[in-house]
């Protein structure tokens, strides 16, 4: 008995115990072959005249993987970015030209992960999103200068849309923003409101199976919560911004060709607890710039 008591607190002991010894490193050969940088891409203005370089990261660290996630209506939520989840981020961005004998870097905000960058349709402005501890946040640079970076928002949703759209002139932007009196979370009830009911028909079915969709209220409150927007027209020379309608669930926002009017899809509630977000009802309108 004493043996095996021995044998107990030896298997035990703290020293022996590996659990707090952190992350561990492989040879540095290995972790200079994975850490390498990684070829940038590159997407050409629509005039063929500049590129617009991201430098991605070798590998998503601990703290990007670990990121908060919720599974709502068949998609992962990062409830931080009011966003897609996502893991993988880059490191930098640069402007150059077709020689390549003009580039000129980004600055990026320490602590801030690049998500990613798009032309305007007139070539003369690029725009980027950033994520921050307190959300996405979105900057458009002229390429006469894109030292001279504008900051548009630092509450862009884009957890249905991708968060902004350029206007057909380039005169302005126009993007899909977390309601300034959205509020908290909900929380989940302590006690469930009632059963969770689901009918079947007794026979087989070909029906698609869908991961991560709505289970109860608490998820539809959640996704509704997240999900929400408000669209903003903001102009690139004056900084002046415009809100456009109301909050609601948009799925797509794009304007006309003269830039005189909005085409804009909404998500309809009830919501599906069989389908995705992407196959929920929906409403199309069409409406006026102002």
């Amino acid at each position: 008995m004493a043996l095996f008591s021995m044998m107990l607190l030896w298997t035990f002991s703290p020293e022996m115990a590996f659990a707090g010894d952190g992350y561990r490193l492989p040879p540095s050969e290995v972790v200079e072959v994975v850490d390498a940088p990684r070829s940038p891409s590159l997407t050409l203005s629509p005039d063929g005249r500049w590129f617009i370089g991201i430098e991605p990261d070798p590998m998503p660290s601990i703290a990007d993987v670990s990121r908060p996630m919720l599974r709502l209506a068949g998609m992962r939520i990062d409830p931080t970015a009011n966003g897609r989840h996502r893991t993988s981020f880059s490191r930098a961005l640069f402007l150059r030209d077709l020689t390549g004998k003009t580039v000129t870097r980004v600055a990026i905000p320490d602590g801030a992960r690049l998500v990613g960058a798009r032309w305007s349709h007139t070539s003369r402005h690029f725009a980027y999103t950033l994520l921050t501890e307190s959300g996405t946040s979105l900057w458009v640079a002229p390429v006469s200068d894109p030292t001279l970076a504008l900051k548009i928002s630092d509450r862009i949703s884009s957890v249905l849309t991708s968060g902004y759209y350029f206007s057909p002139d380039g005169a302005s932007v126009i993007i899909t923003e977390v309601p300034a009196d959205r509020g908290v979370p909900p929380k989940k009830p302590d006690v469930p409101t009632g059963p969770s009911i689901r009918e079947t028909s007794g026979s087989a079915t070909p029906l698609r199976t869908y991961q991560d969709l709505l289970n109860n209220p608490h998820d539809e409150a959640l996704f509704g919560y997240y999900a929400t927007s408000e669209i903003h027209r903001v102009d690139l020379a004056s900084g002046e911004r415009m809100r456009i309608g109301k909050p609601d669930l948009y799925r797509s926002v794009s304007a006309s060709p003269d830039d005189h009017h909005l085409l804009v899809t909404i998500i309809q509630r009830p919501f599906s607890y069989l389908m995705p977000a992407y196959l929920f009802g929906n409403s199309i309108e069409v409406w006026s710039r102002d």
